[in-house]
Order: structure tokens, then C-alpha cells, then sequence
């Protein structure tokens, strides 16, 4: 039986071996022969095969769309590679069974078994085709495809997906196992666009002139507004830093030697490029008593309600950020002493980082949800491995099923609870009083620095 591989996610702008795409799919080397049969196109004809994620994406989403496809008159749906197949007429039967039914019948490509069941119509317009090799879909009344696209070639709406670099590109990946995925991501997706500036060539025939240019491009689209393609000074950075440091390996490697040595220096920017904006004035943030206003205000009735609540009363005790929130475990916390541990070992930190937040001054109006919430938990059988804030399904699970014995509870994969958590606390502001927009989930801590005794937050810190 088929499977539809709908959990699966490949990432478009890396490049994974065949025995990682197996490990993704969960499928055999037969079945990935089988796709390359049907159009799964390897970034080069070298061994062992590479796959850029883009062409995986674009494999399974044209399949996708063949799946939902109607048929046409002379069209099989292949339910053994699940590709629509167009035999030649001549190889199509047609049986008529004991009940009546008229099947169709006809070999695909794959060598599987095609079948369709057909009207009386059908029948004789597939049945009464001329003897000549001509498809009998265009004599039928169904409706057909669309125009097969002879004459003035127009663009692809879709992105041309670059293949040359993949290779190199999936050996800079193994140089970056050590970073974390969301930082190698970042890497990608800058390495990406720069390849996608330079039109794909290989990266082996890079010129100074070329980055150059590149880095014209960024300084131009620091200058330009948002709307018409215009990026941030942050953006331009990041991807200027990150263009560099690729580089920086690149010309070390066996194949790129050649290339100018100083090619790396030629993405460095201005500073007036990089050189942030002013603040805008006059955004409005609530002071440490209206957040407490806010907090207090937000709904607590179901247990999912009640762990947002204690989200952001977190936040605003120990200005930890949103991945550090979600990855919170109870062992973490201590309520009594009034702090909060995090562990870089076990949590999604920033680069890693490990060290030991006390609960900040004039945070006190917040204290009673994060002991409450703790003590709720720890009635239901939670224990010190487990997530501070689990996803709410897990929650539920728990309440139901207390066994010794039993794995830990993970914690949240992503931070949309907390962003949820945050935008409910602002709409719950907002409504009474219409003064402050949602906050960013991710940097809670913007909210209240500048209320603090300290607006650095430094006495909050022990290292």
C-alpha cells in the first residue's frame, strides 16, 4: 500500500544524501531507485547520488497534484508507482465481467496493473478508436488538459531550482554538523540567495567582480523600502556575515583553491549600511503594573488557558526568552529560592549558554501564577524531567494516565504557544483600554527593561 508522506518536511535549501532521504522517508533503496524513474532528479549523475531539497519538494508535490488529477478517456491512474500512465492504444482491453462491469486494462510503464472501470459510452468511444497510434483523449467529451504550451515559451512561476552546488554544498553541511539546525539553516538560506544572485553558476568560477556586485545589490536594498524589495540593516548583515564565512571555507577546499584568496573580504559592507535607524517614537509599552493588570485579565478556565497564563508571567519574572521558555523542565525551576536555571545542555538556548536567572525585582505581582502553575502540575504527576510548559494534548494525557515508570514529557517543539500566550495577553489590553500592540514572543523582555531598577536586567543575573 501507498503512503502519502504528508508528516514529511525536506528543507528546500539543503542537500541530503540518498541514505538520508531513505532515513527521512522511511523508504527502501528500491523504492528511491523507483523515484528517480519517475522523475526524482539527483543534483548530478556522481556516486553516491545527492538530492537538492527543493527537487524533493517539487517531486512529491507533482505527484501531489497527478494523484487529484482528472482522467482523461485514455489516462490510468497507477495505483503501484501512483503516476498517471497513457498506454499506447493498441495495448489497451477492454473485459466485460459477468455482472455487467466494463474494465479497461493496460500495463504501465512500472510494470504494474492498470484498471478503470468504464461507462457504456466510454466503452465504445475507447473501444471504436482507430487502429493508428493516436491517444483516444482528445476524441472524448471529458475535459481535457490545457494547451500543451506550443509557441511563445513563457516563464516558470516557480523558482529555477539550481543544482550545480550541491555537492559542495552538501560538504560544507557536514562541516556545520556542530552548529545548531537553526543557525545552519540561516547559513543555507543566505548561501541560497547568493548562488541565486550569482543565476547558479558554480561556485568554482566565483570572481571578485561578481561578489562585488553582490554586495552592491545589499547595500541597494538597504536603501529601498520594504515593498519594493528593501531589507533591514540586521538582514543585509546577517547574510553579508554569512556569505563570508562560507566563503572563508570555501577557498580551502580541494577544487577551489584557485580562487582569489581575498574573495571573502570583498562581501564586507559600510557601516552606513549596516548602521540601524532610529527608534520609532512614541510605541507604547505598559508599565510593570498594567502588565500585571494584563496578566491577571487573560482567560484561566481551561488547563491550556492556565498554562499561557503562567507563559507569560514567566517571561516578565525572568526575562527568558521564547525557545528557552518552551524548553523549560520543572527541574529547572525553584519557586522557594527564586530562580530559574537554564541549561544549555538541555534547553534551546542562545549559542548554548548556561547560567542561573533570579527572579527580577518588581516582578512580584507575577509570582503567585508561575508557583501556582507549578504546584497544578506537580499534582497531576509531573516530575522534574518533564516540560515546566507542555503542549496542552500532553497536558490532557497526563490528567488521564499517572503510570511510574514512564518517559519524561517532552517540551514544545516550536514557540507558537508562547507567541498565542502573548498575543492573548495584548488583545485582553487592548480591549479595555486599546493601548498596546501584541508583543514579540521572541524578545518579551523588551516589554518591561525599561520599568526595571536596572534596565539591563544585570542584577537579575547570577553567572
Amino acid at each position: 500500500m501507498s503512503r502519502a508522506y504528508k508528516g514529511v518536511r525536506p528543507k528546500s535549501a539543503r542537500v541530503y544524501s540518498g541514505d538520508q532521504v531513505q532515513e527521512l522517508y522511511q523508504i527502501c533503496k528500491n523504492t528511491l531507485s523507483n523515484w528517480m524513474k519517475l522523475g526524482l532528479c539527483p543534483s548530478d549523475r556522481r556516486r553516491p547520488y545527492v538530492f537538492r531539497g527543493a527537487e524533493l519538494i517539487r517531486f512529491h508535490e507533482e505527484r501531489t497534484q497527478n494523484t487529484h488529477r482528472a482522467l482523461r478517456l485514455g489516462a490510468f491512474k497507477c495505483f503501484t508507482c501512483k503516476s498517471i500512465s497513457e498506454p499506447d492504444p493498441s495495448d489497451i482491453s477492454i473485459e466485460v465481467t459477468d455482472a455487467g462491469n466494463r474494465i479497461a486494462q493496460a500495463r504501465c510503464r512500472c510494470g504494474g496493473r492498470l484498471k478503470k472501470f468504464l461507462n457504456a459510452t466510454a466503452c465504445d468511444r475507447l473501444g471504436n478508436r482507430p487502429t493508428h497510434n493516436t491517444n483516444p483523449g482528445p476524441a472524448d467529451e471529458y475535459k481535457g488538459r490545457g494547451p500543451v504550451g506550443i509557441g511563445i515559451s513563457q516563464a516558470s512561476e516557480t523558482a529555477p531550482i539550481h543544482k550545480g552546488n550541491d555537492r559542495i554544498i552538501f560538504e560544507w553541511q557536514i562541516f556545520a554538523t556542530g552548529l545548531s539546525p537553526k543557525t545552519a539553516d540561516a547559513y543555507l538560506a543566505a548561501i541560497r540567495q547568493f548562488e541565486s544572485y550569482c543565476g547558479g553558476v558554480g561556485f568554482e568560477t566565483l570572481t571578485p567582480e561578481l561578489v562585488n556586485q553582490y554586495r552592491l545589490d545589499l547595500i541597494a536594498a538597504r536603501e529601498r523600502p520594504k515593498d519594493r524589495g528593501g531589507l533591514s540593516a540586521t538582514t543585509i548583515a546577517h547574510r553579508s556575515a554569512f556569505v563570508r564565512k562560507f566563503l572563508t571555507w570555501l577557498i580551502d577546499q580541494e577544487g577551489f583553491k584557485h580562487l582569489n584568496r581575498v574573495l571573502p573580504q570583498y562581501t564586507d559592507l559600510p557601516k552606513r549600511a549596516v548602521a540601524r535607524s532610529e527608534p520609532k517614537a512614541g510605541k507604547a509599552y505598559p508599565t510593570m503594573e498594567e502588565a500585571a493588570e494584563m496578566v491577571a485579565a487573560m482567560p484561566d478556565k481551561t488547563i491550556v488557558e492556565l498554562r499561557n497564563q503562567a507563559i507569560v508571567a514567566m517571561a516578565f519574572t525572568t526575562g527568558l526568552r521564547a525557545d528557552a521558555l518552551t524548553t523549560l523542565r520543572l527541574k529547572h525551576l525553584d519557586t522557594v529560592q527564586q530562580f530559574v536555571v537554564q541549561d544549555g545542555r538541555e534547553m534551546r538556548a542562545k549559542n548554548s549558554k548556561s547560567f542561573v536567572v533570579n527572579w527580577f525585582p518588581r516582578t512580584e505581582a507575577f509570582h503567585p501564577f508561575v508557583i501556582a502553575w507549578e504546584q497544578r502540575l506537580r499534582s497531576f504527576g509531573f516530575e522534574g524531567p518533564d516540560a515546566l510548559f507542555p503542549a496542552g494534548d500532553r497536558i490532557r494525557h497526563q490528567l488521564r494516565s499517572v503510570s511510574a515508570g514512564r518517559d519524561p514529557i517532552a517540551p514544545m517543539r516550536s514557540i507558537s504557544a508562547v507567541t498565542d500566550a502573548f498575543a492573548t495577553a495584548s488583545q485582553t489590553r487592548c480591549g479595555a483600554g486599546g493601548l498596546y500592540p501584541p508583543f514579540r514572543a521572541a524578545h518579551p523582555r523588551r516589554a518591561w527593561s525599561g520599568h526595571l531598577p536596572d534596565a539591563s536586567g544585570a542584577q537579575g543575573l547570577v553567572t
